[in-house]
């Protein structure tokens, strides 16, 4: 078995720079490379631009070691082997991805949505978007920011209704569907052979790629204005809270080989922090390297029930093996 930090050929086609933000790689795989599991960058037909890059199996520690800054009692360490490869979205799935597949009429701006009365953006199918310059989250954002106040039960719906497209069009590699990561799959992406606290080199600010004074450039950044890991994935830290396939629970410490979480539960498990996770205090940045750290790190992880629609959690897609119990 191989471990990612041999096989990361994808830094060849991608590369860990930022990218421009007018610069998206363009797809290295086809349709009948993708079913045999092709390294290289595959992307989605009729898709609105999901890209997915393979991830090779590979052994990791997940979880965090009892010093690292910022950890919490529900990171226990432990060995695990992922066995198969999967593909996984090298950016969080879009406003244009998600919108025009499951809401696909027009949407007013203001459209209040669960308890934060959050706003989705005007837009017509395949765009145009950003046409509301007004106040709010949204005002002017483009179709390449990523689709926040996800529920996981509305990043579900969408996995579902792409797997059962893609299956009926004949693209999926056999034994593989597109659903959401294991929280152990989400986290070996995420580390791409470290084993600190993140997956990406440079200092905290690297992560939110924003300047504290920039509350607008926090909010919902677009492709490549962040430094991808040596995966070629983008936003894996400090972008938003992605929601994953686990009901929220202790680690099995027994569960060595591709674990997926308790087999039921309250809470889905969220990863990968969000731009909230670094903020103002009383008027002055934190400045511990405990706060700044806790919620974005590689192991950090976070739950919520499965039908809480919080501002600040988005998705990334996986194809990946069919896991039993679901799709």
């Amino acid at each position: 078995m191989k471990t990612c930090s041999t096989t990361l050929a994808v830094l060849l086609l991608i590369g860990a720079a930022t990218a421009p933000a007018d610069e998206r790689p363009e797809a290295t795989v086809s349709v009948r490379q993708m079913k045999r599991l092709a390294p290289g960058l595959y992307e989605v037909p009729e898709s609105h631009g999901l890209l997915l890059t393979l991830i090779e199996p590979g052994v990791f520690t997940m979880g965090s070691p009892t010093h690292e800054v910022g950890r919490s009692g529900d990171e226990t360490p432990r060995r695990v082997a992922i066995t198969k490869p999967f593909y996984m979205g090298i950016t969080e799935v879009t406003q244009a991805q998600y919108l025009n597949a499951m809401q696909p009429d027009h949407v007013e701006y203001c459209q209040n949505k669960g308890p934060w009365r959050h706003t989705l953006p005007s837009f017509f199918t395949g765009g145009p978007w950003g046409v509301d310059r007004g106040a709010g989250i949204h005002a002017g954002l483009e179709s390449d920011h990523p689709m926040d106040m996800l529920s996981w039960e509305e990043a579900a719906a969408y996995a579902a209704w792409l797997n059962r497209r893609e299956a009926a069009a004949g693209r999926l590699p056999p034994g593989y569907v597109y659903r959401l990561p294991t929280e152990a799959e989400w986290e070996y992406a995420c580390r791409a052979g470290s084993e600190g606290p993140f997956g990406t080199d440079g200092e905290i600010e690297a992560f939110f790629g924003f300047s504290p004074s920039d509350f607008d450039g926090n909010v919902l950044c677009p492709f490549g204005r962040r430094k991808a890991n040596p995966w070629g994935l983008y936003d894996m830290h400090g972008s938003l809270y992605e929601w994953v396939q686990d009901w929220y629970g202790p680690y099995e410490p027994n569960a060595r080989e591709d674990p997926k979480g308790p087999d039921e539960g309250d809470e889905k498990v969220m990863r990968g922090g969000s731009y909230m996770s670094y903020r103002e205090k009383d008027g002055q940045w934190e400045t511990t390297a405990a706060e700044k750290m806790r919620n974005i790190r590689s192991a950090s992880r976070n739950h919520l029930p499965p039908d809480y629609p919080l501002p600040i959690t988005g998705m990334r897609m996986v194809l990946g093996p069919a896991l039993e119990g679901g799709e």
